[in-house]
C-alpha cells in the first residue's frame, strides 16, 4: 500500500522549501537557495544489522552526494566527505538520540544543483526532513554561510561570489568563508566550518552575521512546516 504524502511548498525571495516530497521515505524535504537545489530523504528508525554498531543511543548514518549533473566542475569526493562529517556532527547535537536507543537513522542528501552555499542548504534540508519524519529534536537546526570578499561580508554566497573569494584568497591573507549550524532556542553553535584564512576578529564577525542569518532562515522554515501542518489538518478534515 502506497503511503499517503502531504506536501507543502513555501516560497520566499531567498528560499523555496518543500516537505514530504518522497512518499517512500519516513520524512523528506527539498530546498532551493537561489540556484542551489538540495533534496533529503530520511529512512528509519531501523535496527542496526551489526552487533558492533549496538548503542543505547541512536545512530545517525549520513550520506552527502553531488549529483553528476549538479555542476560543470568535477564532483569533489573530498567535499562530499567533509559535508557528511559536518552535517553528522550538527545533527548528533540536535537530534534527541537518547529517544532512539538501539536504532539508526539513514539520512541521504543529494545536491541536485550546485551554485554556492551547498552546506548550509543541506543542513536546513535535513532539518526540515527530520521534522517531517517526526524525529524529536532539541530545536530546529538552521544554517548560514558568510564569505569575506575583500572588505565585504556576503551572506549565503552564490558560486560566482565564492569563486571571487577563492581568487582573493590566493592574493590575500584576509579572505575566507564560514558556515555555521545553529540551534536558535539554545543560542548554540552545533557546527562551524571555516575555509580560507581569516583573523580571529573576522571569524567572530562572520559567525555573528551567520547567526543573524540563521534566525531569518528559522522563521522561513517554521512557516514552511506550519503550512504543511495546516494542509495535513485540512486533508484530515476532508477525510472525516
Amino acid at each position: 500500500m502506497r503511503k499517503s504524502i502531504f506536501t507543502a511548498v513555501f516560497v520566499s525571495i531567498i528560499l523555496v522549501a518543500q516537505v514530504g516530497v518522497i512518499a517512500e521515505a519516513a520524512g523528506s524535504a527539498y530546498i532551493e537557495m537561489m540556484k542551489t537545489k538540495v533534496i533529503c530523504a530520511i529512512y528509519g528508525p531501523s535496527e542496526s544489522g551489526k552487533r558492533s554498531e549496538f548503542s543505547m543511543e541512536g545512530k545517525i548514518k549520513c550520506s552527502v552526494k553531488f549529483a553528476p549533473f549538479s555542476s560543470r566542475q568535477r564532483v569533489d569526493t573530498a567535499q562530499e566527505s567533509e559535508f557528511t562529517l559536518t552535517i553528522t556532527q550538527a545533527l548528533e547535537r540536535a537530534v534527541c538520540l537518547d529517544k532512539l536507543a538501539k536504532v539508526k537513522l539513514d539520512i541521504n542528501i543529494t545536491i541536485l544543483d550546485s551554485d554556492g552555499s551547498e552546506l548550509a542548504a543541506s543542513i536546513m534540508c535535513c532539518s526540515l526532513a527530520l521534522s517531517c519524519a517526526g524525529v524529536e529534536m532539541l530545536d530546529l537546526p538552521v544554517a548560514c554561510t558568510v564569505c569575506k570578499c575583500g572588505e565585504n561580508y556576503l551572506t549565503d554566497p552564490c558560486q560566482l561570489e565564492e569563486y571571487q573569494t577563492d581568487k582573493l584568497f590566493f592574493n590575500s591573507s584576509i579572505s575566507g568563508m564560514v558556515t555555521v549550524a545553529y540551534l536558535p532556542t539554545y543560542n548554540e553553535l552545533i557546527a562551524v566550518l571555516q575555509l580560507g584564512k581569516l583573523t580571529l576578529e573576522e571569524v567572530q564577525k562572520a559567525v555573528e552575521i551567520c547567526t543573524d542569518g540563521c534566525l531569518r532562515m528559522r522563521d522561513l522554515m517554521r512557516q514552511c512546516l506550519a503550512e504543511r501542518n495546516k494542509q495535513r489538518q485540512n486533508n484530515s478534515n476532508v477525510v472525516r
